[in-house]
Formats: structure tokens, C-alpha cells, sequence
């Protein structure tokens, strides 16, 4: 998997490329390679009606949109079952419960998680976990030909990051649509149903309070080392204050991001969404950041600081 703010690329060796866009109307966009039928020809991207009998099911909330989630897993690559209690990953779900089926590398020995580990079933058809020595790996070459991949490590810096815009990206895509329904009523009606406004509105909360981090997973207490590599490829599109500070800045220190207010807020499907969502957002972060309100006394709990 390759990532950055607006698309996401899946693929394995032998496989067809898959990629989801982020539509800043739609929402998921996905394609699907079509290989080439005669020498020469080029490789094109057809959209494929299939990917939305995962990536727009009850997942997602039946909007087309990411899907991350943790499996138990059999050594042959067969899904013996979710994690229960996680529909989809996000900053929130508890590393002990992240990443089965995944190859995790750099990950340190004190984070617990589902990395690595192989599962099988017992007589009674109960899942049982394999041994758990392989959750620190700082090489996948047990399991495969990493030479086979642009890349042969699986690092745990940016799978925390690609569970952070799994929800994100669904929370502001359902946002976005709740917007419209919300225009659509008001052109139809002149305003909205009192039952789509109270709907909006707590899908505004929810969003505004991911966007702050708020329940984010803490990573007190586990020494996560540095990636250069990947943190200069991730902040060469940042954008920063006069003091050279970017809500890209990496913190890894007890939580994921140095400063408590997502990057996605700067992404295409964020900054193009219709004006009057990003005003309800932006009022409610502003009052619960600025320091002369109430409620900022009240919520200083957000993003566990």
C-alpha cells in the first residue's frame, strides 16, 4: 500500500494495481489496471463496480469510501475472522487490536498489536493466536522477496498515519454529503428537515473532534524511532507558519502528530468541501481552541493533552 492525502495505491506481486481516489464531490474513486492485451499497448485504469461490495457497504455507512481492517489470519493468507468491536481502523482502536494480516517492521517490542501474527482454528472452531516473537521485525525477508517491492519493509510510522485518514477521510466524505442533503432541503423546502439538521450536526461534531485527536491511541510509553526517509517524503507538500511549524510535523513522543489538529483539514477533499460545512467546523474548533472561551476550559481533555 502507497498513500498520501488524496489517493490511496494497493499491490502485490502478480496482482492488478488497485487505487481509491479521494473525489472531492463523490468521495472514493476506484480503479482498477487493465493489463495490456498486445505488446506495447499501455496499461489503463477502468473503474470497477465491485470494489463498492466492501468499500460501500455498512462499513463505510454506504458512501463510497476507504476500508482498513484488522483480521486474524492463517499462515496461507486466508481470513479466519475480524478483530470483533472495529468496523474500520482509525486513531482511536487499540494497538493490541491493529494490523492483522499486516507485515509490521520498526514497530518496538513494548506495542502490543496484531502485526505479524499468524492464527489458526482449533476443533472447536475457536480462533487461536500463533507466537507473537515477530512483533518488533525490522526485516520482512522471512516472509517474502522484499527486492520484489519498491519498497521491503512495512514501517509503523506511516501505517499509523494511513489508520488516522482511514476514518478521517470517511468522517469528512459523510460530512460533505450530509451537507448537500442539508442544501437540497433548503432549495426544496427553504430549510432543513429539524432531523437532517441534528444528524449534521453530530456528524460536524464527530468530525471536528477526530480532526483534534480527540481518544487518539496513546503511545506513552513506547520509544517509536524516527523514519527520515518517510517523514521527508510525507512534509514535502506541508504547509507552514512563519516560524516554520506544519500540522505535517511528526511528534511520536506519547502521540502520532506534534501539533493536535489534523493535516487533513489542508487536503483537497477537506478545503473543497461546500462552504457552509467547513464554517459549522471551523466555529466549532475555534471555540474550543481559543483560550478566552468557557469551553475551551472544559475541553482541554481533547487529544489527550
Amino acid at each position: 500500500m502507497y498513500f498520501n492525502e488524496d489517493t490511496h495505491l494497493a499491490w502485490m506481486p502478480g496482482g492488478k494495481v488497485e487505487i481509491i481516489s479521494f473525489d472531492p464531490d463523490t468521495g472514493g474513486r476506484f480503479f482498477i489496471e487493465e493489463p495490456p492485451e498486445e505488446p506495447g499497448e499501455k496499461v489503463r485504469f477502468v473503474h470497477s463496480g465491485r470494489c463498492f461490495g466492501c468499500h460501500g457497504g455498512s462499513a463505510t455507512n454506504f458512501l463510497p469510501g476507504p476500508l482498513a481492517r484488522s483480521h486474524f489470519t492463517s499462515e496461507t493468507g486466508r481470513r479466519l475472522g475480524s478483530v470483533s468491536g472495529h468496523i474500520r481502523l482509525g486513531h482511536k482502536v487499540p494497538f493490541q487490536d491493529r494490523w492483522g494480516g499486516y507485515s509490521v517492521t520498526g514497530a518496538p517490542k513494548t506495542l502490543k498489536h496484531l502485526g505479524n501474527v499468524f492464527a489458526s482454528r482449533n476443533e472447536k472452531r475457536e480462533v487461536l493466536l500463533d507466537t507473537v516473537r515477530d512483533r518488533s521485525k525490522d526485516s520482512l525477508s522471512d516472509y517474502f522477496e522484499p527486492e520484489k517491492f519498491p519498497r521491503g519493509d512495512s514501517n509503523v510510522v506511516p501505517l499509523l498515519l494511513l489508520d488516522h485518514q482511514i476514518e478521517g477521510h470517511n468522517l469528512i466524505m459523510e460530512a460533505r454529503y450530509r451537507q448537500r442533503h442539508l442544501d437540497y432541503q433548503t432549495e426544496k423546502k427553504g430549510k432543513p428537515e429539524s432531523s437532517a439538521q441534528r444528524s449534521a450536526d453530530s456528524l460536524f461534531e464527530r468530525l471536528t473532534r477526530y480532526l483534534l485527536f480527540k481518544e487518539e491511541a496513546s503511545l506513552a510509553g513506547h520509544r517509536i524511532n524516527r523514519h527520515p526517509e518517510f517523514e521527508e517524503d510525507f512534509r514535502a507538500n506541508r504547509k507552514t507558519t512563519a516560524d516554520g511549524l506544519s500540522l505535517k510535523d511528526l511528534s511520536l513522543n506519547g502521540r502520532l502528530m506534534e501539533h493536535r489538529l489534523s493535516y487533513l483539514i489542508q487536503s483537497r477533499p477537506f478545503l473543497e468541501s461546500p462552504q457552509n460545512m467547513k464554517d459549522q467546523i471551523y466555529n466549532r474548533l475555534w471555540a474550543i481552541l481559543s483560550p478566552i472561551t468557557n469551553e475551551f476550559r472544559t475541553c482541554r481533555g481533547i487529544g489527550n493533552t
